[in-house]
């Protein structure tokens, strides 16, 4: 077999959209990338049907292209349900067991061996990636309980047939895409009963990151950080609001807070 090295390449970042588009990074423009998403021509589509329509050749060209270059027997429905559930619970941690049930509920009859093996499949060709946890307490990387983000946002607007908007779960999962196109490998966090958003390691420094959608208050803020807290010194800790919060700003000296928009431009 000839040698071959992989080299990812992914949809436009949000910080490479706005530059694209000469727009300004703003809740506005945010939602218009959420809604379009980066891949190539986007822009120059007009209209949100015409948009699910050329995002579901997109994925409907990657399914029967990439089985057929595996030559191997496969069913392209089934594929799809199962990138249409993906989508659905993106960020949600799922393991093979509650995927195969929540399947069934929706008249679909399949086993744990064939939904593992479509999982890896829809990683392997780049529409889905896996965000497995770490656990700092036994430092380690848990082989279930997986989280699964779709490599752009429009595939979620495209399989689900719902708009994105600026929710939890949506900003992880630009966040999380972004750091896997600098290079990080990316995992979600635990220490004890704690979880942490991700953890971003680049030539063995940990960066450990919370995502805050809101600090209304003390509390939302001390439950925000309080996994952040628990970390050692040695960890680079990160705070991402989605407004500035500058009012918590230098309380934990360890922890950096920043807004999303600047990080996401940074």
């Amino acid at each position: 077999m000839v040698p071959y090295t992989i080299i990812p390449v992914f949809p436009c970042s949000f910080r490479e959209y706005i530059k694209r588009n000469h727009q300004e990074a703003d809740s506005q423009t945010l939602y218009q990338y959420l809604n379009e998403g980066g891949f190539p021509y986007t822009h120059e589509i007009h209209g949100p049907i015409n948009l699910r329509n050329y995002v579901n050749g997109i994925i409907n060209t990657i399914i029967i292209t990439d089985f057929a270059q595996q030559a191997t027997l496969c069913n392209p429905g089934l594929t799809k349900q199962l990138a249409h559930h993906l989508a659905h619970h993106a960020g949600a941690t799922q393991n093979i067991s509650q995927i195969v049930d929540s399947l069934k509920r929706h008249h679909i009859t399949t086993s744990n061996k064939t939904v593992d093996f479509y999982l890896q499949f829809l990683q392997t060709s780049f529409i889905f990636y896996p965000c497995k946890e770490y656990d700092f307490s036994r430092r380690h990387v848990k082989s279930t309980n997986i989280r699964y983000y779709p490599v752009d946002p429009s595939i979620r607007q495209a399989l689900t047939l719902k708009k994105n908007v600026l929710s939890q779960r949506i900003l992880e999962n630009i966040v999380f895409i972004d750091l896997l196109s600098q290079g990080y490998q990316v995992y979600s966090g635990r220490i004890k009963d704690n979880e942490i958003t991700f953890v971003a390691i680049k030539n063995d420094i940990f960066t450990c990151i919370q995502i805050a959608y809101s600090l209304a208050d003390d509390g939302a803020y001390r439950r925000a950080i309080s996994g952040l807290r628990q970390l050692s010194a040695k960890y680079k800790k990160l705070l991402i609001t989605v407004k500035p919060a500058l009012n918590y700003a230098g309380l934990d000296p360890d922890i950096e807070i920043i807004d999303l928009y600047s990080w996401l431009t940074n």
